[in-house]
């Protein structure tokens, strides 16, 4: 299996063809948010191919001074999972720096089918030794529970890394509006 570091055309097809199916709307950022930090050298996309297929894809998002990254989108293609291969690309993403991870959070309240989905997410990163935090966050509508893979970082530290790769991926008027970290309003 080889990896490969994406261009803008190659990133723009594996959002397509990865994440479009894989995420809910109100999950996905347009591709154009995407592309914008990619030219600021903020933003790497990465592809694991076996043969000429690729197999997987991470899109991973980095604080403006590289001292953490946020794991934005990673999906595995279905063909491929409960094979062992989502783990051993996670954990070649693992890097110098910590690599954040969020989750939608259990806490809510969603139909059963999308609970297991959640569940079933949780104890992946679980079983790869991502560690969870005590912290949730709301971005736009949605609630994310906060991980940390790679770091043997506080909560609280990881919780300010989070917090400062949100606050350099969106203007400010939108963090100040659409974001709440963190989240406080739960049980």
């Amino acid at each position: 299996m080889n990896y490969i570091k994406a261009d803008i055309k190659l990133a723009r097809r594996l959002y397509k063809e990865f994440l479009i199916p894989n995420f809910n709307d109100n999950e996905l950022k347009p591709f154009a948010i995407i592309k914008h930090h990619m030219r600021k050298g903020n933003y790497e996309v990465t592809a694991l191919l076996e043969n000429d297929d690729i197999i997987a894809v991470a899109f991973v998002m980095f604080a403006k001074n590289k001292s953490a990254r946020l794991l934005d989108y990673f999906v595995v293609s279905e063909s491929y999972r409960s094979q062992g291969i989502g783990g051993k690309f996670l954990q070649s993403l693992q890097g110098n720096t910590p690599l954040i991870i969020e989750t939608e959070s259990l806490r809510e309240k969603v139909p059963d089918s999308e609970y297991a989905e959640r569940k079933r997410r949780d104890s992946f990163y679980k079983r790869n030794g991502v560690n969870k935090t005590k912290y949730t966050a709301q971005i736009w509508s949605c609630l994310y529970d906060i991980w940390c893979l790679g770091s043997s970082q506080s909560d609280e530290e990881v919780l300010s890394h989070y917090d400062e790769l949100y606050k350099s991926m969106i203007p400010k008027k939108m963090y100040d509006k659409f974001c709440t970290i963190p989240y406080k309003d739960l049980p």
